[in-house]
This record gives C-alpha cells, sequence and structure tokens, in this order.
C-alpha cells in the first residue's frame, strides 16, 4: 500500500496501453525514480548436465535527456545471481529513446549509449551492437515487447512484499532469432526459439507481475541446451537513484 497512490498515477496509463485492445489510451513511463525488482529461478539442460540458479534484478528509471533530438531515459539493471555460495554481480546503465521503450518490440535496436560494471571491475562503455540486447538487458519488462503478444487465459497467484495478487489472463508470445557467440575462440551462430508467457496485474505495478520463458538453443541444427525461466515480482517503488557513476 505504500506506493499504491503514486504507482496508480502510472497504471492507468501503461496497463490499459498494455492490454485494453481497440481502446487503447496513451501510454506513458513512469517518472525518474521508479524501480521494480523481480526474482529469477532459472533451469539450465546441456549434454546431460543441469544446472539451476537465482537471479534479483532491479530495474530503475535513473534519468532523462535528450539526445540527438530525441527524448531518452536513463534505464539502470541491477542483477545478482547466486551459484550456491557464489555470487555474480552486473549493473548495466543504458540510454534509450523514451519512445522506443514504448514502441519497439526489440528497444535497444535504439540504444544510444550503454555502460557496465561486472563484480568488482571497472565501469566500462559498451559500444552499441556488441551482445548488448541478449540477457536481462534486453527490456522485456517495457511495452513494446508485448503489442503482438496473444492473450491467453491462465491464471497465476504471485506472493511479493506489498500482498498477493492473483490474475487470471495471461499474455504469449514466441520468438526466434539467431545470436553469434564465442565457442572455443571461434564465433558461432546459434538459433534460439523463445516462448514468454507475461501476467500483468492492473492494480499494482506499471510492469508485468510474473513470466516464464521456454528456450530452445540449437547449433548446426542440432539441439545443444534447453532454459527455463521463471520470473516474478519481488517489489517496486519510486525512490530510485543510480548505482553507477555519471560517465554519460
Amino acid at each position: 500500500m505504500r506506493f499504491r497512490v503514486a504507482i496508480s498515477l502510472f497504471v492507468l496509463g501503461w496497463f490499459h496501453g498494455l492490454c485494453a485492445g481497440a481502446e487503447e489510451q496513451k501510454v506513458e513511463l513512469p517518472k525518474d525514480g521508479w524501480w521494480i525488482r523481480y526474482v529469477s529461478k532459472t533451469k539450465q539442460e546441456s549434454d546431460e548436465q543441469v544446472q539451476e540458479y537465482t537471479c534479483k534484478a532491479t530495474y530503475s528509471l535513473v534519468g532523462t535527456m535528450m539526445e540527438g533530438g530525441e527524448t531518452c531515459r536513463w534505464v539502470e539493471i541491477n542483477s545478482v545471481c547466486s551459484w550456491g555460495e557464489k555470487e555474480h554481480v552486473v549493473s548495466t546503465k543504458l540510454l534509450v529513446p523514451e519512445k522506443d521503450l514504448l514502441e519497439r518490440e526489440q528497444p535497444l535496436d535504439a540504444l544510444k549509449r550503454a555502460w557496465i560494471k561486472v563484480n568488482k571491475g571497472d565501469l566500462r562503455e559498451i559500444k552499441v551492437g556488441q551482445g548488448i540486447r541478449d540477457g536481462n538487458t534486453h527490456l522485456m519488462i517495457f511495452p513494446g515487447m508485448w503489442q503482438k503478444g496473444e492473450r491467453v487465459e491462465e491464471e497465476r497467484v504471485v506472493d511479493y512484499q506489498q500482498g498477493r495478487l492473483k490474475i487470471s489472463e495471461a499474455k504469449s508470445l514466441k520468438v526466434t532469432k539467431t545470436v553469434t557467440t564465442l565457442v572455443r575462440g571461434k564465433s558461432e551462430d546459434r538459433n534460439l526459439d523463445k516462448e514468454y508467457t507475461v501476467w500483468f496485474d492492473r492494480t499494482t505495478s506499471p510492469a508485468f507481475s510474473a513470466a516464464k520463458i521456454k528456450t530452445k538453443i540449437y547449433a548446426n541444427g542440432k539441439l545443444r541446451s534447453t532454459q527455463d525461466d521463471d520470473l516474478f515480482v519481488e517489489d517496486y517503488g519510486t525512490d530510485a537513484k543510480t548505482q553507477l557513476p555519471d560517465n554519460n
């Protein structure tokens, strides 16, 4: 309840834009300071080996600026992944046109600039096009990606810091893409088949509340690995501040 009044100003525009169908209202992003944190549980299977790990990722809007005549937003993603007692910490800061966060299926196709810090390493700039579109940084929480999603009747219950959500409807989306990765020092093209099921709640946070992602990865026509991801909201608020230096 502590953020419900503030968040409700954003909910009407964003969630109705995502789910209302023919009578879509104007979609707007939250003001700077908005944040949302997810827990994700991942299971990977490859060559008869199974790996499981848990991550927490916080997405924040931490600044607005004009770039090339466009209004752009700084999006910061801070994730912590745990493998047993080991932790992997990644902080990413992205400058993306506001319009593309709302309308593009792949907002990072219009990425202006990006910075990254891994564990205790130095902050470094990421050159546009260098693998930034994969992982958490594909910005799937924003509306653009789900415009072509198909509505499905599938219930999901989410318990989080501010209560319980019981959602009866989801959106389903299938995506196929090719990525190039390094395998033993050589570049290899891999085809990814992804199937998303995403649940939205209209009364709380202006982003999805939960998602399941099934991924199949092929190389040279053979299935190499599979991955199942289950994400759900843990908390959200309006008091975010950047955790990275302003090298921008």
